[in-house]
């Protein structure tokens, strides 16, 4: 990346996503999100200055970083590595941000084959209510290199107040499951 703001692509725009994606926006990044039937969060974002790519592969060329909020890991991998997927347009040195709450095995097995890409990963799943997330207040366990994180951590400072490292990639979704089998 170079000393200009990354170029940031957000994938799952919903309740959760939408805040993080707007306040990421609001900080000056140049944002590229990519729609979903709820078109919402999507057009309030693009109203605010964000671009719609037309599908992943679009994302995936515009973006040095990309995060995901999405419902499942096979959303994740379907969004990667499906047609028009996200990873084949990536740059390598580009950065990947796993915000679901998914299954911390798949997320390693992502992270190995977005490696072998020359991609890097972190997981970063989020805590708290769709409330914080519009106000940037969410918090995130993280998961993965920490040097990566330092790198995309300004990112994370737009919408989150609470950033905890967990260890190697994985942690953050255990950290993620744990606090939420304890919270339920």
């Amino acid at each position: 990346m170079t000393d200009a703001k990354p170029r940031v692509g957000y994938v799952g725009v919903g309740l959760m996503g939408h805040g993080a994606a707007k306040n990421i926006l609001a900080a000056g990044y140049p944002l590229t999100i990519l729609g979903h039937r709820n078109r919402h969060p999507v057009d309030d974002l693009v109203g605010r200055g964000a671009t719609e790519a037309a599908n992943g592969t679009e994302l995936g060329a515009a973006s040095d970083v990309v995060f995901f909020c999405l419902p499942t890991a096979d959303n994740v991998e379907a969004a990667l590595f499906g047609p028009d997927g996200i990873a084949a347009a990536l740059k390598p040195g580009a950065i990947v941000v796993d915000s679901t709450t998914a299954d911390p095995a798949m997320t390693r097995q992502t992270g190995a084959r977005l490696a072998e890409m020359g991609i890097r990963m972190l997981d970063a799943p989020l805590g708290r209510s769709p409330n914080e997330a519009e106000a940037g207040t969410l918090s995130t366990y993280v998961g993965g290199d920490v040097a990566d994180l330092e790198e995309v951590r300004p990112i994370l400072d737009t919408y989150a107040d609470t950033i905890v490292h967990t260890g190697p990639l994985g942690d953050g979704m255990a950290c993620k499951l744990i606090n939420n089998f304890i919270s339920i």
